[in-house]
């Protein structure tokens, strides 16, 4: 899934209503995220969607 937003909505919208966002690539417009959700069984950090770029660049977030 590909998606043109803003860094800022993509901070905003992750972080206020997922709050689990591992990893943000540093172009201006793609943003590559992987998005990882908290197994309630053992609390292990389960990925559940990768969205990638052109550059596929990551960075810690």
């Amino acid at each position: 899934m590909i998606q043109k937003i803003k860094k800022n909505e993509l901070i905003f919208f992750f972080f206020i209503k997922v709050k689990d966002v591992s990893f943000i690539s540093n172009s201006k417009f793609h943003i590559d995220v992987i998005i990882s959700s908290r197994n309630e069984g053992n609390h292990s950090r389960q990925p559940l969607k990768v969205i990638r770029t052109k550059k596929n660049k990551f960075q810690p977030a």
